[in-house]
């Protein structure tokens, strides 16, 4: 074990951040030894491997380990333990991280914010929606995230009013895996912004429902062809959804109105 530790930090002295994915891998494999060892460790980057293999503890001295991963003195260390915690299911600290994904430093309250949206609860909508608030655009990112782990058909306006702000808006990405982890509840928001000419989230929305298999998409998908008929997610999502290859065509949103 000694040697492993030993190893770990030798790695990180030479090589720094480049060593991080073969140190996971060690910390892995050796296990708890390890894990707990690191827990003291001088280097944060080094302590916040610890997290996850902790976090999967829920019994034992390893329980008072991790909150000490938790109430680190290092904002990096504290984010890694709370992500740790959301991936483990850990309900048990739900109210801890809830607690952090309102108040926290920017990287620890990005991390609470996702980790909340795996663990749910009657709250977690409230403080994504509080997250939404926040001027800083990453805790908006990771309220958007959450929003997309939680699945609440509650979050349904929120979602497709930011995907109505297009594909330009740094939270597009992840209001669009909300909104495709909504599944069918949420096709008949999806297909009225597929259908409103004038919305900036009409693609965005055209595509989720097409990749969903949804037929009501494919005017939509045509009519959008037509302003740009080399649009290569657009040929291929038409195609696979209607089963009519025209991608060749010169004209394909033609060739399909024919």
């Amino acid at each position: 074990l000694t040697g492993a530790r030993r190893l770990l930090t030798t790695l990180w002295t030479l090589y720094g951040e480049p060593a991080l994915p073969v140190a996971t891998e060690l910390v892995e494999r050796v296990g708890l030894p390890l894990a707990r060892e690191l827990v003291f460790e001088p280097q944060a980057r080094l302590r916040a491997l610890a997290a996850p293999t902790l976090a999967q503890v829920r019994d034992g001295e390893d329980v008072a380990l991790f909150r000490l991963l938790l109430s680190d003195a290092d904002f990096g260390v504290q984010a890694a333990a709370v992500r740790a915690a959301g991936v483990a299911r850990r309900g048990d600290l739900r109210e801890e991280i809830a607690m952090r994904a309102r108040l926290g430093a920017s990287e620890v309250r990005c991390a609470a914010l996702e980790a909340l949206g795996a663990l749910g609860g009657s709250d977690s909508l409230e403080v994504m929606i509080a997250g939404l608030s926040s001027p800083e655009v990453q805790v908006q990112s990771a309220a958007v995230s959450g929003l997309a782990q939680l699945g609440d058909p509650q979050s349904l306006p929120i979602l497709s009013s930011i995907l109505d702000r297009g594909a330009d808006s740094p939270l597009f990405a992840k209001a669009v895996e909300g909104l495709e982890a909504l599944g069918p509840s949420a096709h008949a928001e999806l297909l009225r912004l597929a259908e409103d000419v004038g919305s900036p989230g009409r693609r965005g929305g055209a595509l989720i429902l097409a990749r969903a298999g949804v037929g009501a998409a494919t005017s939509a998908l045509i009519d959008l062809l037509t302003a740009n008929p080399r649009d290569r997610e657009l040929l291929d999502e038409l195609a696979f959804l209607t089963v009519v290859d025209l991608r060749a065509e010169l004209d394909p949103a033609e060739a399909y109105f024919q």
